[in-house]
């Protein structure tokens, strides 16, 4: 699009298309962080019922277990 050559309302509608374009870029992205962070803080929750649930069949109370993890000991006492 050659926009030196536009009209003043061509212009306008091409720089409303422009500020669209990059809000939905913008709204995109941010969806994409916040997927990425949700899914590191479920990793992580996940990662930390496994080393509870080693640590429980390894015979560790919930409270030593409570005490290495930060797990609460009704969440430890569930673990299967």
């Amino acid at each position: 699009m050659d926009v030196l050559n536009m009209t003043p309302e061509q212009k306008k509608e091409y720089e409303w298309m422009k500020y669209d374009e990059m809000d939905y870029k913008s709204q995109l992205y941010t969806a994409e962080l916040k997927g990425l962070q949700q899914g590191k803080a479920e990793g992580e929750i996940k990662k930390a019922r496994e080393i509870a649930k080693n640590m429980k069949l390894r015979g560790l109370s919930a409270e030593d277990i409570f005490e290495m993890t930060g797990s609460s000991v009704q969440e430890i006492e569930t673990v299967h």
